[in-house]
């Protein structure tokens, strides 16, 4: 079913503890495709008592349809073939015919590869079954909303097609009837009757396609009333987006819901919506240059761009579980598999922020189509007020036909954007379906359907709205604070006069206060390392260096009652702009600026067992030949109370910068000290 294969609209739902997971092996696939975690049965379907409305679609959808499609999933995810890769496996899946829809294509991607992730890195059968289940009746329910949709109006369209049809046939039999008496026509009523035969093909064509989709959404939801009654009032419910959401909002969310950040490998990796941000940017930039000049003008560029980076975090996250499958030895299998988390988060923010720009293009594609609709209407309406030529009435009769068709395409796009705005919320976490949901009735899953789409997606939304409007008023502040306290002409004579200053330059003042102390703080940590055990002695130069650089300058400890000179201000502020401007703000964001090309030891990373630390220097040293140039050197250091053994490398000359920010850009961690 065509629908099926272009909305499959999922989130990876439950991944359980994968800290322990161990490679599937085919038989372990094999008893996962064997596998009904909730021991669902074929029921039989309870008949309609009442007008369907959405939530009743999705309810009979999920609960009579999810056994069978979730063993589809399975064949599909789970193959006999041995000599398939992950990504044959995925590309095999997406051979199917799709919508010719470049968004829906690269959610396609997405929604495979997550899927496939999920199954891989669940801890057993049971649980590869269960996400398998809840992704199959995601599926069904983003379905149910959108068939619902399209067939909405088809009853009264279906009307209109039925009177049209019969008012053509009498004016074509009065043709015909003229033509058996007289023996011919005139050319402008031979043109006037070939385009009535012309429509009276055309629309029963559109009659049987809107007739056929009733039958496949009465399929869809095991209804076998011949008179199905719908009710259209809920729908619209689906069929907004506040408008101060953005694709934000629904990804802090999902950090919130979704089992993929909860996961123990996840929590080790401590992700961040910044940095999952900044690791999208990098490896998976769309063009976000095209955001300046407005989506509508930059559509066909922006969806390429979209589908583009889509493709890109789909191979990203098959790639990285075909190397970890490859893998040699436990201590690079544990540094793939953290990739395969890096690569499934990331996807999982690009994947809504694609479902959320098909939200846009929809209703873009609404707009225009209800102002094309509108207008057309007026011109029937206006050549069906006045005496026509033959001509004419061929004129009338076309965009009779035309407005039919737009008709049932705005109820298409409507039908479209609803069931993305649905998605949006499954991707964000929403997540009803555990085992004990199957046992309820239909009507009971259609009001907890009703309540979560309602009242349940209010509250988790604001939740991350209100969070995403905290980060960005401290953003601003921070930009505020740093870059904009000294935009004043006489900022500096204000400081060295000792006159008011504005809440700006206090706070500026306050931090500089707090640098000093906490400059010095590191200071006398940087020595009481030096009296710690050290493995290696080839590390045992570096202490006197460390003890003898002070971070913090003596004309920077001047007292309050000293008055401080101009040149001394001046170098204070440039000297702190310099280290704000140059430390990155996110884990793998670039060091800019000279300052921190003075630092003379770069730390490739801490770890708790020693082990680590080698193993990390072997695969580091084998994949960046620079590092062959140094020395690797141990430290330990005790940290929130755990003794960490930390990876070193140190320059007299310094100049480690350029060396550190290709680390970063290949995102490994390292860190300028």
């Amino acid at each position: 079913m065509k629908w099926y294969v272009a909305l499959l609209s999922v989130s990876v739902l439950v991944l359980g503890a994968c800290a322990q997971v161990e490679k599937q092996d085919n038989n372990t696939a094999q008893n996962a495709a064997s596998t009904n975690v909730c021991a669902l049965k074929q029921e039989k379907p309870i008949k309609v008592s009442r007008a369907v409305d959405v939530y009743d679609g999705m309810a009979r959808a999920v609960k009579y349809n999810t056994l069978k499609l979730s063993e589809d999933m399975r064949q599909k995810i789970y193959t006999t073939n041995p000599n398939l890769s992950p990504k044959d496996i995925i590309l095999n899946v997406l051979n199917s015919p799709d919508n010719g829809n470049a968004l829906y294509n690269g959610v396609r991607a997405l929604d495979y590869a997550i899927l496939y992730a999920g199954a891989y890195l669940a801890e057993t059968p049971e649980q590869a079954s269960l996400l398998i289940m809840q992704k199959s009746a995601q599926s069904l329910a983003v379905a149910a909303v959108k068939t619902h949709g399209d067939i909405l109006a088809s009853e009264k369209i279906i009307r209109k097609i039925n009177n049209l049809i019969q008012t053509e046939k009498t004016k074509l039999a009065a043709l015909n009837a003229k033509y058996n008496l007289g023996g011919k026509l005139s050319d402008e009523e031979m043109s006037y009757k070939s385009s009535l035969e012309a429509a009276l093909v055309q629309l029963p064509e559109l009659r049987e396609n809107l007739v056929n989709e009733v039958v496949t959404y009465r399929q869809l939801i095991k209804d076998d009333n011949d008179k199905l009654k719908l009710d259209g009032r809920k729908f619209f419910e689906l069929n907004e987006l506040d408008k101060k959401m953005s694709p934000e909002v629904y990804q802090r969310a999902a950090m919130h819901k979704r089992p993929e950040f909860e996961s123990p490998e996840a929590k080790i990796r401590d992700y961040d919506f910044v940095a999952i941000d900044r690791y999208i940017a990098y490896n998976y930039d769309a063009d976000k240059s095209l955001d300046i000049n407005g989506f509508e003008q930059n559509q066909v560029l922006y969806i390429e761009a979209l589908e583009k980076q889509a493709d890109k975090a789909a191979n990203g996250l098959i790639g990285a579980i075909a190397a970890y499958q490859k893998s040699q030895n436990s201590d690079e299998a544990f540094r793939l598999k953290e990739k395969i988390y890096d690569e499934l988060v990331s996807s999982i923010f690009v994947q809504i922020n694609l479902m959320f720009h098909v939200v846009k293009v929809t209703t873009l594609d609404l707009d225009k189509t209800n102002r094309e609709y509108t207008n057309l209407k007026k011109e029937v309406s206006r050549l069906k007020s006045r005496d026509l030529s033959y001509a004419d009435k061929e004129t009338l009769l076309d965009k009779q036909v035309l407005l039919l068709k737009l008709e049932i395409l705005r109820e298409r796009v409507k039908a479209e954007r609803s069931s993305a705005i649905a998605s949006l919320y499954f991707y964000a976490g929403y997540n009803p379906f555990g085992c004990s949901f199957y046992a309820d009735t239909p009507a009971v899953l259609a009001d907890t359907f009703k309540k979560g789409f309602t009242s349940d997606r209010v509250i988790l939304l604001n939740q991350a709205y209100e969070e995403a409007q905290k980060n960005k008023e401290k953003a601003l502040q921070v930009e505020n604070h740093h870059e904009r306290w000294a935009t004043g002409d006489n900022w500096l004579e204000k400081v060295v006069e000792g006159e008011k200053l504005s809440d700006d330059e206090k706070r500026w003042q306050a931090d500089e206060n707090t640098r000093v102390n906490e400059s010095a703080k590191m200071s006398e940590n940087a020595q009481e390392f030096d009296d710690e055990p050290v493995k290696e002695a080839s590390f045992e130069f570096l202490e006197p260096k460390l003890k003898a650089k002070s971070p913090v300058p003596a004309k920077a400890m001047a007292t309050q009652n000293e008055k401080p000179k101009v040149s001394d201000l001046i170098l204070r502020k440039k000297n702190s702009m310099e280290k704000i401007q140059s430390h990155p703000k996110d884990r793998y964001a670039p060091y800019v600026g000279e300052e921190p090309n003075r630092r003379k030891v770069l730390q490739l990373g801490a770890y708790i067992y020693p082990k680590n630390y080698d193993n990390d220097w072997k695969r580091l040293s084998s994949t960046y030949p620079q590092l062959k140039n140094f020395e690797p050197m141990q430290q330990k250091a005790q940290v929130h109370g755990k003794m960490f053994h930390r990876l070193l490398i140190y320059s007299e000359k310094a100049n480690l910068r350029d060396l550190c920010n290709y680390l970063r850009k290949n995102h490994e961690d390292c860190f300028l000290r």
